[in-house]
């Protein structure tokens, strides 16, 4: 690379332009809190309850 002339070119993150190609973000009806967690083993506050795997220090 110390041999070759890049001066001139611009630095780039990908050799070809990009653009985003994902839908926009819009609200739709979905489950409830109450519906998506009525087949949960546990839950606690709204939330589905998982045994702890890490230990607080």
């Amino acid at each position: 690379m110390q041999e070759a002339a890049t001066d001139d070119v611009p630095p780039m993150s990908h050799p070809l332009p990009l653009s985003n190609v994902t839908r926009p973000d819009e609200p739709r009806p979905s489950l409830s809190a109450e519906q998506a967690l009525a087949g949960a083993p546990a839950s606690e506050e709204q939330r589905f309850r998982v045994p702890r795997i890490l230990e607080e220090d």
